[in-house]
């Protein structure tokens, strides 16, 4: 979980954002993203 805090390059935020951001939901859209 600690990767997850540490600053993470541009290319890298489009996928983890919508994970954070929809939470246990988010991980229904991994595999979209």
């Amino acid at each position: 979980m600690t990767r997850l805090l540490r600053p993470v390059p541009e290319p890298d935020l489009p996928r983890i954002l919508p994970v954070i951001l929809a939470g246990g939901s988010g991980t229904r859209l991994w595999p979209l993203s």
